[in-house]
């Protein structure tokens, strides 16, 4: 088994679902790179690292264009990368092995790393269950101003970042593993322990 496993793709894709299952199994630590930009904008309070700032979230994705928050992503995550890049190599090294998901994982960035220690899946899902999933989550936009208009934003961005991580990981022969409305994260799971090493879509 490689030490590092890591699990990228678009919200709504059932990254941290899908992680956690597969560390229980693997018995590795599991984490979210969320958590390690948390961290950052704990200490750090600048646009680039945390576009939201200053902003109710939900009125963040109703006052800013699907162009303008796909330009955040893009600033916001090559903030990020460093750190994450740095926890990675830990891991490799002196660290113990672990299962780390983020939508701030690429494939593009994953490769440049050059680590055999590393595997990396990419899961990707169709607009229909991008959208379902969004609309279900009625805590996220809940008290917005204007409902649709957060949906159909988050939704774009959603589909920019869903066709970037397809694009990038197709182009580099990686593992990429579409996500239904069928898939249940523990089938999901197995299905990434049965391609370890394999390199099988």
């Amino acid at each position: 088994m490689k030490k590092i496993i890591l699990i990228g793709g678009a919200p709504m894709t059932g990254k941290t679902t899908i992680a956690v299952k597969l560390a229980s199994v693997l018995e590795y630590a599991c984490m979210s790179t969320d958590d390690i930009g948390e961290s950052l904008r704990a200490k750090i309070k600048n646009k680039r690292l945390n576009p939201i700032l200053g902003y109710d979230y939900r009125e963040y994705y109703i006052s800013r264009t699907a162009d303008q928050l796909i330009d955040d992503t893009r600033i916001q995550h090559e903030e990020i990368w460093p750190s994450v890049k740095a926890v990675i190599k830990a891991h490799s090294g002196w660290g113990k092995p672990v299962v780390i998901e983020g939508w701030n994982l690429y494939p593009q960035k994953t490769k440049e790393l050059n680590d055999q220690n590393i595997e990396s899946y990419w899961l990707t899902a169709d607009e229909n269950l991008l959208k379902t999933r969004i609309e279900q989550n009625r805590s996220f936009y809940e008290g917005a101003s204007d409902i649709g208009l957060l949906t159909a934003n988050y939704l774009k961005r959603s589909l920019w970042h869903n066709n970037l991580i397809k694009t990038e990981a197709q182009k580099l022969g990686m593992t990429i593993i579409k996500v239904t409305e069928e898939s249940e994260p523990g089938v999901i799971a197995d299905k990434i322990l049965k391609n370890q090493g394999n390199g099988k879509k």
